[in-house]
């Protein structure tokens, strides 16, 4: 049931602020124990409802369904080597190249 999960999100949205209005309520030193005690009856309405309807699980998703099929035939990954780099900077990390970088500073 969909519309009984939904209600019991509400009526916990509603109990929590009713407690942060208790908070708030202590805070300016005017204590309403009504807020407390209606905000823990909102919170304990929407448990009840949550455990007596469960949340429906989802049907899996079908999106990604061609690529799952289509993986690497063998176990090897499917990234190449660099090949175009000189061979003291293929196992260095950043980029190669002055694109984007620093210019350099002989001007």
């Amino acid at each position: 049931m969909e519309l009984a999960n939904r209600v019991s999100t509400f009526i916990l949205v509603m109990g929590l602020a009713l407690i942060g209005l208790f908070v708030l309520s202590i805070i300016a030193e005017q204590v309403q124990i009504v807020l407390l005690v209606v905000g823990l009856l909102l919170v304990a309405l929407a448990v009840f409802l949550n455990v007596r309807f469960p949340v429906a699980e989802q049907p899996r998703s079908e999106r990604f369904r061609l690529m799952k099929k289509k993986g690497p035939k063998n176990n090897e990954p499917r990234s190449t080597p660099q090949e175009n780099q000189p061979e003291e900077r293929k196992h260095q990390p950043g980029k190669s190249g002055r694109r984007g970088g620093k210019k350099p500073s002989g001007r």
